[in-house]
């Protein structure tokens, strides 16, 4: 077998680096014939030059309702702080289990369920004449509205400081909630409709449903020595996106 010069590798490589180099031009023809531009690069054509794409088939209309469902609160949430004083921690901690005891006994006989009554805090703090003073907080719920009064009235007379923190709200808010959404969906269909007659189009399939804002957890505070509960507003905001036919 004869070796090759270096001379005729150097032809053989030119060669091969033609074929390629003519291979690349035949390719690159090919993909410019095929998107359209001729065997020859152009300039670039303006944007405003370019076709636009057509949207048939995509019009679409985006609008948001909302709605409210008005309810009387049916529970109650408030607070008892119950205060004892003693010479040390020992005499405060037992004075003020004696007056635990007491509060709840009474807020049991007034008909509230051991369940609904819960120790939420109980701390030490520096008391008169160097003694110690224990801070109970107890988190009491009242789901009969009309007996309201006599709940703080037997936490008081059971031992309880002071009764404060009433907040009110729904027990069961879920149907309020499930009207107000219902609502707020015909609120919305209602503007895209008039806005799809003013363009002389229809509404068609819904597109997406985008809930942004549930009031579902609505509640207010409230005086306990205040006047009776009135309503309570429960609110739902929607954004529907409809299809628009012809």
């Amino acid at each position: 077998m004869s070796i090759p010069t270096v001379a005729a590798t150097a032809r053989r490589a030119e060669r091969h680096g033609l074929r390629r180099a003519r291979t690349r031009r035949g390719a690159l023809a090919l993909l410019l014939a095929a998107l359209g531009t001729g065997a020859c690069m152009e300039r670039p054509a303006a944007v405003a030059d370019l076709p636009m794409p057509s949207l048939a088939g995509t019009r679409q209309i985006t609008t948001s309702g909302t709605g409210r469902v008005a309810q009387l609160p049916t529970r109650a949430d408030f607070e008892c702080w119950l205060i004892s004083e003693g010479a040390g921690p020992e005499t405060a901690w037992a004075a003020g289990g004696q007056k635990l005891a007491g509060v709840v006994r009474a807020l049991e006989a007034a008909g509230v369920p051991a369940v609904d009554i819960q120790v939420r805090e109980a701390r030490l703090v520096p008391g008169g004449a160097e003694g110690q003073r224990l801070i109970q907080i107890l988190n009491v719920t009242g789901r009969d509205l009309q007996r309201l009064g006599a709940l703080f009235t037997a936490a008081l007379a059971g031992g309880a400081t002071r009764v404060e923190n009433l907040r009110l709200s729904l027990a069961e808010p879920q149907a309020s909630a499930d009207r107000a959404r219902e609502r707020a969906l015909l609120a919305a269909r209602d503007k895209a409709t008039h806005l799809a007659q003013e363009l002389a189009l229809r509404l068609g399939r819904v597109v997406t449903v985008v809930e942004e804002f549930d009031g579902s957890s609505a509640s207010r505070a409230a005086d306990v020595s205040g006047p009776a509960p009135s309503a309570l507003e429960i609110e739902a905001t929607v954004r529907v996106t409809w299809e628009l036919v012809d």
